[in-house]
Order: C-alpha cells, then sequence, then structure tokens
C-alpha cells in the first residue's frame, strides 16, 4: 500500500508541475491537482503517524 501510494504522489506531482509549467501554477486545473496531491500526502503522513492503519499490515505472509 505504502509504495503504491508512494508511486502515486510521485506520478501527482508529475502531473502538477507539468500542469504549472503549461499553464501557470495559478491555473485553475494546477491547483486542483496541487490539492488533489495534499489528499495523498496527508493519507501518506496519517499511515506513517500509525494514525490510520496500512491495509497491507493485515496480510499475513504464508
Amino acid at each position: 500500500m505504502k509504495l503504491h501510494l508512494a508511486i502515486l504522489i510521485e506520478e501527482k506531482r508529475g502531473e502538477m508541475i507539468e500542469s504549472g509549467l503549461i499553464n501557470g501554477f495559478s491555473n485553475q486545473d494546477t491547483v486542483k491537482l496541487s490539492q488533489e496531491l495534499d489528499e495523498l500526502l496527508n493519507v501518506h503522513y496519517q499511515i506513517d503517524d500509525g494514525l490510520i492503519p496500512d491495509p497491507t499490515s493485515f496480510i499475513k505472509e504464508p
């Protein structure tokens, strides 16, 4: 889960930067991407802080 989340964060960051360079950093689309990135980062930090469990922690290795 955390690895997948990290990949999503990096992809969203790239989309935001690309949008910012093309459309401007105050463009509505860029701001929306920034807000989506913030949401992903908040989930990541909540998992790290133990505020929400990492769903993969419930998977038992055989």
